[in-house]
């Protein structure tokens, strides 16, 4: 399966709480101009674990991973600063039931 690409790699698991990330977030994104280009930006900031260009109302969802309020609020404030960002709409993670790396279905 590793040569026809099927396995990318291997990685560990993290307790993400356990680390300290006890403010999760998924930020719905409205963008306007070169959506994937301001997508790859918000990729780049610290605190993004994800990001997905999806359909709907919005062009992409975002999660995010934060130790602070303060530190959530700064980077939904740095991703609403991007050019072409036109607005968010972010949602708090109260309890994870299963996580992507839960999906078993192969």
């Amino acid at each position: 399966m590793e040569k026809e690409g099927v396995i990318t790699g291997y990685s560990a698991n993290f307790d993400y709480l356990k680390l300290g990330f006890e403010f999760m977030a998924i930020v719905q994104i409205a963008m306007r101009g070169d959506l994937l280009s301001i997508q790859d930006k918000i990729s780049k900031l610290k605190g993004v674990a994800s990001i997905y260009d999806t359909t709907g109302q919005y062009d992409a969802t975002a999660i995010l991973m934060c130790k602070s309020r303060g530190e959530l609020s700064a980077l939904v404030k740095r991703i609403l600063a991007i050019n072409g960002v036109e607005k968010t709409n972010t949602n708090m993670v109260l309890n994870v039931v299963k996580k992507l790396t839960d999906f078993a279905q192969i």
